[in-house]
This record gives C-alpha cells, structure tokens and sequence, in this order.
C-alpha cells in the first residue's frame, strides 16, 4: 500500500511543480487511485483506517 501511497504522491508532486504528465503516467496515476478507493473499503470494513495526516512535500 505504501507503494501506492507514494506512487501518486510522485505524480502529485510533479503537477504542483508544473509539470504534465505523459499519457502512460495519467492512466497509473488513475489506475492507483481506484486501487486507494479499494483499500481504503477495506480498512474501513476491518476498522484499520489511518485519519488523515497532514504532508508537506518540500
């Protein structure tokens, strides 16, 4: 999960810095974040679920 996590904190970063992303980076990026929404289902359903924490990318 945290490969996920820090996959679309890449991508995240490079669209904050100005950067486009290639069509192949737009499709991972989408395909992670239903693979998020899963997860996030099932730690919800086993009561796992982190609350959300504030990042700072530098």
């Amino acid at each position: 999960m945290l490969e996920v996590v820090d996959r679309i904190v890449e991508f995240e970063t490079l669209l904050k810095n100005g950067q486009s992303l290639t069509r192949a980076q737009e499709k991972e990026k989408k395909g992670l974040e239903g693979v998020a929404r899963e997860l996030k289902k099932v730690q919800r359903k086993e009561g796992t679920v982190v609350k959300r924490m504030s990042v700072s990318v530098p």
